[in-house]
């Protein structure tokens, strides 16, 4: 290989990586930097009329999606619950369809997930190259400003978790350890088991505090399949099914907490709360 061969070579991987990066961290791409103001064309909307994209709210999330595969459908569908489990905030939800497809295949897919927010058409996909998505779905996050403050690109897991993640740390209503227990499985894989199971603990509380008792309640159950031994992991189940409304198996769950740790603050007061409730 001659030396110019070489360099394009060596070039290319560079950029890979540089775009590798920016995805695991959270960036859109390099050509789309943190801060960046983005446009905000009025856009024909699948219902008729015409919207803009973001609006004068805390958050704005642009959901990026394609109707014609089954994993983005798939996506669409978990984001129209996340959509709904954020109403009353200060966040607004648009989705962006590219132009290039039929407008009947965009609403089988809008009607099959069941999303509320008004779709969105990108014509010339004018918008998706501003943000430079790279791949779909994608979620992009705008301030009050219209100023790109985040972007969530597309993973087989966690997706809408991560999605919700980023609106609840946006809004100051977990802090940046609890979202990196979301963010970055990797890491739970360094600690084998246990960071498995703290990792499933942080995502069962965050679920906890926004009130989706159902998920966090799968995610309890998850931290205890991974860590028998971790007197958290039977706390927040504990927790999550006292918030279920089933004290009889929370005060079990709470029992075998303490019984790992005497001291565990946590399931002395769920117990407590659940005395005389259960069945």
């Amino acid at each position: 290989m001659n030396r110019s061969k070489r360099l394009c070579v060596v070039s290319w991987l560079a950029f890979a990586t540089l775009a590798a990066t920016a995805e695991e961290t959270g960036q859109a791409s390099t050509r789309t930097p943190m801060g960046a103001v983005l446009s905000n064309p009025e856009l024909a909307s699948l219902a008729g009329g015409k919207a803009r994209p973001q609006q004068n709210v805390d958050i704005n999330v642009l959901v990026f999606f394609r109707p014609d595969t089954d994993y983005s459908k798939e996506t669409l569908k978990g984001l129209s619950a996340c959509e709904k489990r954020t109403a009353g905030k200060p966040v607004r939800w648009a989705a962006i369809v590219a132009d290039r497809y039929p407008a009947d295949q965009v609403k089988a897919a809008v009607t099959e997930a069941g999303i509320l927010m008004p779709v969105l058409i990108d014509a010339g996909e004018a918008l998706s190259n501003e943000v430079a998505v790279a791949q779909l779905p994608a979620v992009a996050f705008t301030d009050k400003g219209k100023k790109l403050v985040a972007f969530q690109p597309f993973t087989k897991l966690n997706f809408c978790e991560l999605v919700e993640g980023r609106i609840r740390l946006l809004l100051k209503e977990i802090t940046e350890a609890e979202f990196s227990a979301l963010a970055d499985p990797a890491s739970t894989k360094i600690g084998g088991e246990a960071s498995v199971a703290g990792r499933h603990v942080k995502m069962a509380e965050m679920f906890l505090k926004s009130g989706n008792n159902d998920k966090a309640l799968e995610s309890a159950r998850l931290a205890v399949q991974h860590g028998a031994a971790l007197a958290a992991a039977h706390s927040v189940l504990g927790e999550s099914l006292r918030a279920a409304g089933n004290c009889k198996e929370a005060v079990a769950a709470f029992d075998k907490a303490l019984a790992l740790d005497p001291k565990d603050a946590r399931a002395s007061a769920g117990k407590n709360a659940c005395a005389g409730k259960a069945p």
